[in-house]
């Protein structure tokens, strides 16, 4: 009994510890110019915590705008901004894949909470179907940035 609850008890505090550690990585391709501005922040910024995520495109809760910017690049969209903090938008699209919108909450200066929402790629057999009101609208995958 006393080896279950301890093991309980080590499986409880490894997931506390972990579900802090989550990070997010873009799958749209970095242009040279982000590639660039990345390995100039890690240059200019020796000892920074979270180079190792901007070196390899991943952002954490916790990183700066600036750092956010400089890993993933340009929003493609603010959303919501407002007295409890501000959203941005990046939407990537892959006709193998399908489209990811990552929503990044901020509160003040840093990164507070990443909200992913993924739609499956439609199947041969889904793109005879007649839409319905219950069908979301979600723009046509192209693996291209909006904008670009």
């Amino acid at each position: 009994m006393r080896s279950g609850r301890r093991c309980s008890w080590g499986l409880l505090i490894a997931t506390v510890l972990l579900s802090g550690c989550a990070t997010y990585r873009y799958v749209r391709d970095a242009s040279p110019d982000i590639e660039k501005s990345r390995r100039d922040y890690v240059y200019n910024n020796p000892g920074n915590k979270y180079n190792s995520d901007i070196e390899s495109g991943r952002i954490r809760e916790g990183m700066s705008r600036l750092q956010v910017r400089v890993t993933w690049g340009d929003p493609d969209r603010i959303p919501r901004s407002g007295p409890a903090g501000e959203t941005w938008s990046y939407e990537e699209s892959d006709t193998s894949r399908g489209t990811s919108v990552y929503m990044l909450r901020f509160e003040g200066e840093r990164l507070a909470h990443v909200t992913v929402e993924r739609t499956t790629p439609l199947g041969a057999d889904a793109l005879d179907k007649t839409p319905t009101k219950d069908d979301k609208d979600v723009r046509p995958p192209t693996g291209v940035k909006p904008g670009q």
